[in-house]
């Protein structure tokens, strides 16, 4: 046989197998994800597919997964809007240079983990003057959550990156229910 058609064997015979390869590691994430679904479905949710709405303390709440993204959306309104998401090194020199307010609760260890953005301040800074409120975010972030927002779609718990692999587990969307309530509840 030639270099050439010898060649030509290996390509194919490397492709063939990067096919099986890939349908392989497409059915053991499409499994993965039927499992933590199965889990979602335990806690009571309607719908199905990647969107999911189960109910806590009477109120609704979505569950929606794509691609690395997870969220746990409440839907209510408010007078105001926020952002929190963990304190970056470029939060500090931003503020410190005046370009972006920083929202103070007077708690010294939450202000340093977290940054809080807001249209309007006293909003945001009458929000977590809570300390049920603040726990209730250290608590998401323990959960693994990377935002919470609270804005046009309502209050969202967001994870991303988020991957479910063959032992995720759908516990930690029981435990962040009612967190996501404490945080909804009462708004000023």
């Amino acid at each position: 046989m030639s270099p050439l058609a010898q060649l030509v064997s290996w390509l194919a015979l490397a492709v063939v197998g990067l096919v099986f390869l890939v349908g392989y590691l497409l059915r053991r994430l499409e499994a993965a994800r039927a499992g933590f679904f199965a889990q979602l479905d335990r806690l009571g949710p309607t719908g199905a597919g990647a969107r999911r709405l189960l109910t806590f303390g009477g109120r609704p709440i979505r569950v929606e997964h794509r691609d690395s993204f997870l969220s746990l959306t409440m839907g209510i309104s408010a007078s105001g809007s926020f952002l929190i998401e963990k304190r970056g090194a470029v939060d500090g020199f931003l503020e410190r240079a005046g370009l972006q307010g920083k929202i103070a609760t007077n708690d010294a260890r939450f202000d340093s983990f977290f940054h809080i953005i807001s249209d309007d301040a006293d909003f945001a800074a009458a929000c977590f003057a809570s300390m049920k409120r603040r726990e209730a975010v250290w608590a998401l972030f323990g959960e693994g959550c990377s935002r919470v927002e609270l804005g046009e779609k309502g209050l969202q718990a967001v994870w991303t990156p988020f991957q479910i692999d063959g032992d995720t587990s759908a516990e930690f969307v029981k435990r962040s229910l009612p967190l996501l309530a404490v945080l909804g509840d009462e708004l000023p």
